[in-house]
């Protein structure tokens, strides 16, 4: 968003907040441009370059350098192919995770919008295009929608992007719109660890037991669930008991058998590197081969669950290439979960313990009978099967009689 500030001007006021560092780009003329980004001391940002449409900054985090990228589309629709050039200018120089959020004057979809005239598909294509070319992918956000208002019309024109690193950095990315009624654009908050990061009573992220396809190939594993479903019951009230008992059970006997599969893979890399493939010592190489099957069973297991978690049916047995998949199984992770629902009354609601009892509700309702005024004319239509004979014979009283 333009501050409309000379740099000096602008470069104040983040001082003036309590900013101790930033990158500013002053206006151009008396109205128009200028952008700032300010950061605290505690964080070790460095410059790499501005213009009049972005501030680029590398960000240290846990000794990982992030690209971090404040972008503003030209507001002029005539000279905005320009805004897209420099994206695509910019991805190419980056190394690693990159973050870019911005206004970028421009919708994404024809959904971004309501109100006034249609927007060119072709100008929407090309931004597409572009957020495409440069591997980028948008992250979850909460409402409301639209981020701009000018009388009755609404647009989407600032969000932020993430690309493939950054997405398995930061698996729970999450880009929050807040309504201050300062401004005819809302403010973007990004939670890198999700919405409610660090708020009490917030969304608590517990995972759902997974059942792995490669435990159905450790004869071991049947016996771990027959031992489990043994000792938890015998009744079949006892069933969701025994369910808990073997999912519980597998999932210690996981990670006794096979530990954390990208760390075991790692070890066995290093062990492979002390067994060279051209020794002619033929107890080194009979450790080599041991070492190179584990390592093929451990990246098979690790192929099978990103498998599993992007729901790719097509990926063939030889082939142990997981970039992609990890950066897929975090992408659709981050779309799946629910942020909020509309109620039956029509209400938008994010509240976890409505959101709980909306569903509650919904389902009670759904699974409940209305009773039916008129249960002759159903069973007329249904074709007899049980003849008189036969009821009579079902009717008779048990007698219970033991032969000899």
């Amino acid at each position: 968003m333009e501050t409309k500030k000379k740099m000096q001007e602008m470069a104040n006021i983040c001082f003036d907040l309590g900013f101790e560092g930033c990158s500013v780009v002053g206006r151009v003329g008396f109205s128009s441009g200028g952008l700032a980004m300010c950061w605290k001391n505690k964080m070790e940002v460095r410059p790499v370059g501005s213009s009049q449409g972005h501030i680029d900054v590398e960000v240290l985090f846990k000794g990982q350098v992030i690209r971090v990228t404040g972008f503003y589309g030209n507001p002029d629709s005539q000279f905005r192919h320009f805004s897209w050039d420099l994206l695509r200018r910019i991805a190419k120089s980056v190394r690693g995770p990159w973050i870019v959020f911005g206004d970028f004057n421009e919708l994404l979809c024809i959904g971004d919008k309501k109100g006034g005239g249609e927007r060119p598909e072709a100008q929407i294509r090309r931004f597409r295009e572009a957020v495409d070319e440069c591997g980028l992918q948008e992250v979850e956000f909460s409402r409301p929608t639209f981020t701009w208002k000018r009388g009755t019309l609404l647009e989407r024109l600032d969000r932020c992007f993430i690309n493939e690193e950054a997405g398995v950095l930061f698996p729970r990315f999450h880009e929050a719109h807040v309504d201050v009624g300062a401004s005819d654009h809302l403010p973007l908050v990004l939670f890198s660890e999700g919405l409610n990061f660090g708020r009490k009573g917030g969304w608590k992220g517990l995972r759902r037991f997974k059942f792995e396809p490669f435990w159905a190939k450790e004869q071991e594993s049947k016996q771990v669930v027959a031992n489990a479903w043994q000792s938890n019951g015998n009744q079949l009230n006892d069933v969701r008991a025994k369910l808990a008992g073997v999912s519980k059970e597998l999932q210690r006997w996981n990670e006794n058998k096979f530990g954390l599969i990208p760390n075991k893979i790692r070890q066995l890399n290093k062990e492979l590197e002390q067994c060279p493939f051209d020794s002619s010592d033929e107890v080194l190489q009979n450790w080599r081969n041991a070492i190179v099957v584990e390592l093929n069973k451990s990246l098979e297991i690790e192929e099978s669950i990103w498998r599993q978690r992007c729901r790719i049916n097509w990926l063939q047995e030889d082939d142990q290439n997981t970039k992609f998949f990890h950066g897929f199984a975090k992408g659709r992770g981050r779309k799946n979960r629910v942020l909020g629902i509309m109620s039956s009354t029509g209400e938008w609601i994010e509240q976890e313990t409505e959101i709980q009892q909306a569903f509650n509700t919904h389902f009670s309702q759904l699974f409940t009978s209305e009773g039916c005024d008129h249960m002759e004319l159903v069973l007329d239509t249904v074709q007899r099967k049980v003849t008189d004979d036969m009821n009579a014979k079902l009717n008779k009283p048990y007698v219970h009689k033991i032969g000899y």
